[in-house]
């Protein structure tokens, strides 16, 4: 009876795996977060293959290559949630890094290394170190959802960073429980039915929601518009002109500045400045929104002649920037060169400007 279950419940998590990925695949291959959403299906699936009670009947030339595939499942998942949680998130060293650190481990466990012959305890010690990697995964998943909450001036995403975080303890609470069950069936009865099939049919919801006029077969909204004011409501129009006069006052200069502290200053509640920013200028996050003044000061300085010896510390620290690392990244995003490069093109852009008209 339990073996009958283990086999519904696995196949139908795989179904379900399948779906999903094709519906990222079909509706969002154009965005990273979907390229990686149908990724980490896939890797999912073979993993469930693989492990679960069809996993026995597979030769090993099939096996083995979706073993290998179902290990990455851990660093696309880590991945796929920066990706979600993250605007402008791109594939960079750091994250390439963690791709392979946090694939180690389940690839480690492919081989029983501590039974094979001349493998001593150091190397059941690394194996178990590495072992750690997934949980370091889903631990900065948490962290980063709920550290970049507060700067988050999506509301839904907002909501969506709760829900993340409890579906992933949950997860985990249930994969823990289930491993220090004796039966292997009935541990895969409760990981299945009280994990991944829950938390698969959460996001078959959310990824197959029907917009309005689906049925009607009327056109969807153009996508990509840019937010107008007009969409701030007319009786927070007061509070975007206090805002914008506030920035352009030099409020961002403050170090440290939070949505907290510039609603305080503004005399309003947060709630209603997160939609005014997101809303009615556009931006998504509060750091990339005050980091955007920051910059344009920045730049004007590091372009005058009259300010070339100044260094880009100073600069950096009069602008706003708490940092000098995280003026130089949050720089080099935005504008491709470093703050030195960025200056140096400009003044000798400038002292050619100004040999032309003798040379003329």
């Amino acid at each position: 009876m339990t073996s009958t279950l283990t086999a519904g419940l696995s196949g139908g998590c795989i179904a379900l795996l399948g779906l999903l990925g094709l519906l990222a695949w079909r509706d969002a291959r154009k965005e990273l977060a979907g390229r990686l959403a149908a990724a980490m299906c896939a890797s999912l699936a073979a993993l469930e293959v693989t492990t679960g009670p069809m996993g026995t009947a597979l030769p090993d030339w099939a096996w083995t290559p979706l073993r290998i595939a179902g290990s990455f499942n851990v660093a696309l998942l880590w991945l796929f949630c920066l990706a979600l949680l993250r605007d402008g998130f791109r594939l960079r060293r750091f994250e390439l890094s963690g791709l392979v650190l946090f694939s180690l481990g389940p690839l480690a466990t492919m081989h029983d290394w501590p039974s094979t012959s001349g493998a001593g305890p150091l190397v059941a010690r690394l194996v178990a170190l590495i072992g750690i990697a997934p949980f370091v995964a889903i631990g900065h998943i948490m962290w980063v959802a709920i550290s970049e909450r507060g700067g988050d001036l999506v509301e839904r995403r907002q909501s969506a960073r709760l829900w993340l975080v409890a579906i992933l303890a949950t997860a985990g609470l249930v994969s823990v429980a289930s491993e220090s069950l004796g039966n292997a069936s009935a541990a895969a009865v409760v990981r299945l039915g009280l994990a991944s099939l829950p938390t698969m049919a959460i996001m078959c919801l959310w990824l197959m929601a029907i917009p309005p006029g689906r049925l009607r077969f009327e056109a969807p909204a153009a996508p990509g518009r840019a937010p107008a004011e007009t969409d701030v409501d007319p009786r927070d129009q007061a509070l975007l002109t206090a805002l914008v006069n506030a920035m352009d006052a030099g409020l961002y200069r403050e170090p440290g500045l939070s949505i907290e502290r510039l609603a305080e200053t503004l005399k309003s509640p947060t709630h209603r400045l997160r939609a005014v920013i997101n809303q009615g200028l556009g931006h998504r996050n509060f750091a990339a929104f005050v980091n955007g003044y920051r910059l344009t000061h920045a730049k004007a300085a590091l372009a005058d002649p009259g300010r070339g010896r100044e260094t880009v510390l100073a600069i950096a620290f009069e602008a706003g920037f708490a940092a000098l690392p995280t003026f130089n990244r949050v720089f080099k995003d935005a504008e491709g060169d470093t703050p030195s490069g960025y200056r140096e093109k400009h003044l000798q852009e400038a002292a050619q400007n100004r040999k032309t008209p003798l040379d003329s």
